[in-house]
């Protein structure tokens, strides 16, 4: 990818920031969604993701994003969709981790969260959610209101 730029227009070169964590971002989707040979395109360019024309031009992209804040990414709100202005934002990995595609999504007293996220919010360990969902196939409701039981000394939660 930075081959292919530097060949078209050098002008992109000019701006001073190659060593800047927002061109190292820019430079990454880029490379994600037109370079075959990069580690990941078969789930962005060769899945379909683009990269809107005017975010071609690095420039452009830091006057619509601004410069990355510290201990963010650049994230799609809409894992599906291109990234363009109207589709990212700076996230944190955490709430990165809950956009992803294979997260199990679950309906709870009316409200649709990430797994990991209810977790979170009911104070009860992943696992043992996981765990009731999948293996013991219990529906949300018991799921998520039944005691969490503990075994051993190390108070290790468990369902029993």
């Amino acid at each position: 990818m930075v081959n292919k730029l530097r060949g078209k227009d050098a002008s992109l070169w000019k701006h001073g920031q190659t060593d800047s964590p927002t061109w190292r971002i820019w430079t990454g989707m880029m490379g994600r969604c037109y370079s075959p040979g990069h580690t990941v395109y078969k789930w962005y360019g060769g899945a379909g993701i683009t990269v809107c024309p005017d975010w071609h031009d690095f420039m452009q992209f830091q006057a619509e994003m601004g410069n990355r804040p510290p201990g963010l990414t650049l994230e799609r709100k809409d894992s599906n969709g291109p990234y363009c202005r109207e589709n990212c934002r700076w996230a944190t990995m955490v709430e990165q981790a809950r956009n992803r595609t294979n997260n199990r999504h679950v309906t709870f007293g009316g409200e649709t969260k990430v797994l990991a996220e209810w977790a979170e919010l009911l104070e009860m360990p992943y696992k043992t959610l996981h765990r009731r969902l999948t293996v013991y196939h219990w529906a949300p409701e018991r799921a998520f209101t039944e005691p969490v039981h503990y075994r051993g000394q190390n108070k290790e939660k468990v369902d029993g």
